[in-house]
């Protein structure tokens, strides 16, 4: 008798036990786990990755619906010009030097600049690529060319020095990155209409027997003529030692004509055939057929020749006379050609 109570107050005792641990176990709230040094060890947390582009501004384009992002803390400078089919971004407005032109900028600067052309048969898109260009003052490239639907979009930053180039290779490619197209672009088969501007403080100054007239900023720029070729060039104001006044130069010169190939025309001030095989333009090189003042023009912009300029043009005055001109520049260029009158 006494061995049955006995084991039933064991059993009840073992079942009561057990009911405590499952009481204590299964209701027990969830703590951090302190180990023995006394430091409580908290779950690690997977860090949120920011967008580098998120506060950058955007730059959209209507006219042939593209958009893409850039640090407007640095490029506070933006030009819109040859009909809007160029657009300039800068870190100044050029340092006394009118519109931002590169040749203002030291070689701790970048700018970098987009063109919009027709592109070329069985032209592809290009990834990102380091071109340098040699002549009295050179520059160093990333280019990239994105082809879509019939037009070529270049984007391009300078600097006239390497390592600077060098320093800005990441922007560059996250401004590559967040480059789209809006909407489906419609290629442009019109010839874009140039229209006359002669900026505040800018004077005229006038071709051999007033055949035409060209504007230039005197503050900043000398205009003269010999030999019937006019000649704009931008003054040293920086004392800049890389300042090369050849490089700084835009020509002007009336020249028989007539009435043939425009193409011809240019390649007989060259003195030489344009031709990729002949390596004196690139798949890059861009034509540009625009109308001034009511006459109609072409430019090339990307002829690679020693020591020559890389753009050149003409406008056909009449069918005896036209026009050339030329520069290292295309954006310095570009102001001038919207003073023309003829």
């Amino acid at each position: 008798m006494k061995t049955k109570l006995l084991i039933s107050l064991v059993a009840v005792l073992f079942v009561s036990v057990l009911y405590l641990l499952y009481l204590n176990f299964a209701k027990k709230p969830e703590v951090a786990y302190v180990p023995k040094t006394g430091k409580i060890i908290l779950p690690t947390t997977v860090p949120t990755t920011t967008d580098p582009t998120a506060n950058w501004k955007t730059y959209t384009n209507t006219k042939y619906s593209f958009s893409f992002k850039y640090p407007q803390d640095y490029f506070k400078y933006v030009n819109e010009y040859q009909a809007g089919n160029s657009i300039y971004f800068a870190p100044t407005e050029g340092k006394g030097v009118e519109m931002g032109t590169p040749m203002a900028l030291t070689p701790g600067d970048v700018w970098f600049t987009v063109d919009i052309s027709l592109a070329k048969s069985g032209q592809k898109s290009t990834p990102k690529e380091l071109i340098s260009l040699s002549g009295p003052q050179p520059v160093s490239d990333f280019q990239s060319v994105i082809v879509e639907n019939g037009n070529a979009i270049k984007i391009v930053l300078s600097s006239f020095s390497k390592d600077t180039l060098n320093k800005f290779e990441s922007t560059f490619n996250q401004i590559l990155s967040t480059f789209k197209f809006t909407s489906t672009p419609t290629p442009t088969t019109s010839i874009s209409k140039v229209t006359y501007k002669l900026p505040s403080g800018w004077q005229t100054f006038s071709g051999p027997a007033n055949q035409f007239t060209v504007g230039f900023n005197p503050s900043t720029q000398d205009a003269s003529m010999q030999d019937g070729i006019v000649s704009i060039v931008y003054k040293n104001l920086q004392n800049n030692p890389y300042y090369s006044p050849y490089a700084q130069t835009q020509h002007f010169q009336v020249l028989p004509y007539n009435n043939g190939s425009r193409h011809a025309f240019i390649e007989k001030q060259l003195g030489e055939t344009l031709s990729i095989s002949k390596d004196n333009i690139t798949s890059d090189t861009d034509e540009l057929n625009i109308q001034i003042a009511g006459k109609n023009c072409l430019i090339i912009n990307g002829v690679y020749i020693s020591q020559f300029p890389t753009v050149w043009g003409m406008c056909v005055i009449d069918s005896t006379s036209a026009l050339m001109f030329n520069s290292f520049n295309y954006a310095d260029l570009s102001q001038h050609l919207s003073t023309l009158k003829f």
